[in-house]
């Protein structure tokens, strides 16, 4: 970060009564200087004093290697990187670095786009140098962003990729709850409705033994709210004597990467003691997490995989958990029921990270794809549930209306037992 610094200033507060010494920090991102208060007898304020100069009378402060958005006094530095909340953890068997980044076998794009869609990027120099040198949108001219735009438009005209089927559920109960809610939370309500009801009609379907187990794992799972509102969808069932299923004990295990407020953390663990379930958060990478080691996914006797707006790059580490969970499988034990993920729009995707139509299988009938970012997942063929005699049944449909969000797409797939 530069360090083009201006002399302190003098501002009023809010009470416009009393200056007040901001920081002499410039923000490179913001443009501007730091309107935080300086510290007393210092320049800068607590997030910016790893730019003074001058050491104070307790010692020179420095950047954590670890995470740059804080800093810590030197001598203290040693110490610090033991306990430091961005250092790096072991969690257990399932915590496996980069375990869901691209196989070897999957690296070279280009021959599969050709391929498969039967386009030659050759023929697109544009686009070639777009890939090769991976650009984001906004490193992108007026000439590239058109050429992108006749591609889109080009393989819309060949294989119709938003004509998607509408395939919205209502929840009873979380539909009750609409009606108590402003316009914004009902927004949110009413694609956690659907999405919890696509995952009772997987729960009901199964017609496993009496007092199952099934632990649903949340991918990208934020704050936990898709999970709290299935708990209390469930619960309200069960009291009402309106679930169809075998499963008795729902566990639930929240994956997320970021440290976010757990306010229905507590009510969970509560309603999950309540009913001889479990309930754990586990904060780690989807990148990083082998989905079959997780403890509660190993005691339970099936798993779901579930989220909501799971962003970018985080989509294709998700399609790759549940690849590398099904390649797993036990023929005698097979654990998998079910696979939904409701899809956010994409702005933050990686090239090196995006899942190509080879990785989920080389048998992909490109007619049957729908949707550009996600024509890899419509024919997945997994050579072990073929030799187990099951095949995974995938499809792509629109679970809520546009007006309520442009991000209303969701992959769902299930097993099926091919006799």
């Amino acid at each position: 970060m530069s360090e083009v610094l201006l002399e302190v200033d003098q501002v009023l507060d809010e009470n416009e009564t009393n200056l007040r010494r901001i920081c002499k920090h410039i923000c490179e991102k913001k443009k501007r200087q730091c309107k935080f208060s300086a510290l007393k007898n210092c320049d800068y304020c607590v997030e910016h004093l790893a730019f003074n100069k001058e050491t104070d009378h307790v010692g020179k402060r420095v950047i954590c290697p670890l995470d740059p958005k804080h800093s810590v006094y030197e001598k203290n530095l040693e110490k610090h990187l033991k306990k430091c909340n961005s250092r790096i953890k072991y969690l257990g068997d399932f915590d496996i670095k980069d375990v869901n980044l691209k196989d070897d076998e999957n690296l070279d794009f280009e021959r599969n786009l050709d391929y498969k869609l039967n386009i030659d990027l050759n023929n697109k120099p544009l686009l070639k140098n777009i890939s090769q040198d991976s650009k984001t949108y906004k490193q992108l001219n007026e000439n590239e962003l058109r050429a992108i735009i006749e591609f889109v438009n080009e393989l819309d005209e060949k294989f119709n990729l938003y004509e998607l089927e509408f395939d919205k559920l209502d929840d009873k109960f979380i539909n009750e709850e609409l009606t108590k809610k402003g316009e914004f939370h009902q927004k949110h309500l009413k694609q956690i409705s659907s999405i919890v009801s696509h995952v009772n009609v997987l729960i009901d379907s199964n017609k496993g033994e009496e007092e199952e187990s099934c632990c649903l794992v949340e991918l990208g799972a934020g704050r936990g709210k898709l999970s709290c509102w299935f708990d209390q969808s469930r619960r309200n069932k069960i009291k009402n004597n309106n679930s169809n299923s075998n499963i008795k004990n729902c566990n639930i295990v929240l994956l997320e990467r970021g440290c976010q407020k757990h306010k229905f953390d507590s009510l969970l663990k509560q309603n999950c003691q309540e009913d001889n379930s479990e309930f754990a958060r586990i904060r780690i990478d989807l990148k990083d997490v082998f989905i079959n080691k997780i403890p509660l996914v190993k005691k339970s006797s099936k798993y779901i995989l579930y989220g909501k707006h799971v962003c970018g790059c985080a989509t294709d580490f998700s399609i790759r958990c549940l690849k590398k969970s099904l390649e797993d499988q036990n023929e005698n034990k097979i654990k998998f029921l079910g696979f939904i993920l409701a899809l956010c729009c994409h702005h933050v995707c990686e090239w090196d990270y995006f899942c190509e139509v080879c990785l989920v299988g080389r048998q992909v009938d490109v007619k049957k794809i729908q949707h550009l970012p996600l024509n890899l997942f419509l024919d997945i063929k997994d050579p072990k549930l073929e030799e187990y005699n099951y095949s995974l049944n995938t499809k792509l449909f629109y679970y809520v209306e546009s007006e309520v969000t442009l991000e209303n797409s969701m992959i769902y797939a299930t097993l099926q037992y091919n006799e």
